[in-house]
């Protein structure tokens, strides 16, 4: 009995030993086995990272045309001002005579509209209208102005002094003259003053004439004393009628001359022969102004429209009436308001007569405009940005280089682009991680 419980006891602490080792062996195993398992199965947020990777996604580089969209800007016609053509007389009663022009023509400098009362309404290109009626004596810029376009009719080559002379009235005379017009006639009353001054002058010559004939009282000496004051009266005889022929040259009313431009003005109406003209009644209304076409360009637009440029205007949107202009010129870039963009305000003068009504809206467009343009294309989305400039990603199997590009036109999510670099056939990256 001793023994057997000796042996029980000196065998236990072995057997426990045995046993710690399979369990520790045995949850090696089990440890081991669940981390290969483990290792085996993707958790729900290493899915998502990989569902979330974007595959690659390329497009080929080809050579072609892309048409290009038609640059088209809306404007608005402006033929001028019209200009009420109010006559102006010596009398309340002022009848049409005659009409030099019709309602739609120009008139031009040199030309005549209308005569009223039997007097020419003559369109002269002066800087200013004139404000007071020129006679023999007068003095002043308006004069001056008067005498310059004279001069560049060829009918006067004087001085241009400022100073309406016996030449600067034969100017006149000569001008009307080579139009076919009568010259304006002097005041009544001057030609009785030139009767006056060469009757008086007639009479010193023949009271010297027989003094100096007749005996003379004492000698030489004495003979020439007396005839001295006669001579005086010879002089002051013809200083008189001098001025009396200064004062009957032609003069040059102001009820006469209608002021317009070197360009001309456009006939918009005017009085029948036989109108009786008083007050404030028109003689003609006619528009001054280069008929011309305003509009505002936005920024993209502005190289479309370099000055100088030929451009289409056409009326509507459905109609077929169009005219040629020219870009006359381009402003400064103006902000843009609420009912307006921002952009430049551009100005176009019509290169024939202006076939559009005043205020008519019209669209603009280039006349030599391309529409379609060649080159190498790529997809928009292709191409990246940094602060290098542009460039695109040319893929073959897993490689990518880095190529550098300028774009020449975007076209509805294509680009034509320049790059010694890309040829057609490449593949760019448009997509990928």
């Amino acid at each position: 009995m001793t023994n057997d419980l000796a042996e029980t006891s000196v065998q236990s602490p072995a057997r426990r030993s045995r046993w710690l080792s399979i369990w520790a062996l045995g949850t090696a195993v089990a440890t081991g086995a669940a981390f290969a398992l483990g290792s085996t199965i993707q958790s729900p947020w290493e899915e998502a990272v990989e569902n979330a990777r974007t595959p690659d996604v390329s497009a080929t580089v080809v050579e072609q045309s892309l048409s290009l969209p038609m640059v088209e800007v809306a404007g608005v016609v402006h033929l001028g001002t019209s200009v009420p053509v109010i006559p102006t007389g010596s009398t309340d009663r002022m009848v049409v005579t005659e009409v030099g022009r019709a309602v739609g023509e120009t008139l031009g400098p040199g030309e005549v509209l209308a005569h009223v009362s039997g007097r020419p309404l003559v369109a002269w290109p002066l800087p200013y209208p004139m404000y007071r009626d020129l006679t023999p004596g007068a003095i002043g810029e308006d004069v001056r102005a008067v005498q310059d376009v004279l001069s560049h009719a060829g009918v006067y080559d004087g001085a241009l002094d400022g100073i309406y002379g016996a030449q600067t009235a034969q100017g006149v005379a000569d001008y009307y003259k080579s139009l076919g017009l009568v010259p304006p006639p002097a005041a009544a009353e001057s030609a009785e003053l030139v009767d006056a001054a060469s009757e008086s002058l007639a009479a010193a010559r023949q009271a010297f004439a027989d003094a100096e004939t007749s005996e003379a009282p004492a000698g030489e000496g004495e003979a020439g004393t007396a005839l001295s004051p006669l001579r005086e009266s010879i002089v002051k005889a013809q200083k008189g009628l001098g001025e009396a022929l200064l004062a009957a040259a032609v003069p040059l009313p102001a009820a006469e001359v209608l002021v317009v431009p070197s360009e001309g003005v456009e006939v918009q109406d005017v009085a029948a022969v036989g109108a009786i003209l008083g007050g404030e009644e028109p003689l003609a209304t006619i528009r001054t102004g280069t008929p011309t076409v305003t509009s505002r360009i936005t920024v993209e637009q502005f190289d479309s429209f370099p000055v100088g440029s030929q451009v289409l205007a056409v009326e509507g949107t459905g109609s077929s009436e169009s005219s040629e202009l020219v870009v006359k010129d381009v402003g400064e870039f103006s902000p843009g308001t609420a009912d307006r963009p921002a952009g430049y305000d551009m100005t176009l003068a019509f290169t024939d007569t202006a076939s559009f009504s005043d205020g008519a809206q019209v669209r603009i467009r280039p006349s030599d405009a391309e529409t379609s343009v060649y080159g190498t294309v790529v997809p928009l989305v292709a191409i990246r940005e940094d602060t290098s400039g542009y460039y695109v990603f040319v893929t073959s199997g897993e490689d990518r280089t880095r190529v550098p590009v300028e774009i020449s036109v975007t076209v509805d999510g294509s680009a034509i682009v320049d790059s010694e670099r890309l040829s057609a056939g490449d593949e760019v990256l448009v997509a990928g991680s």
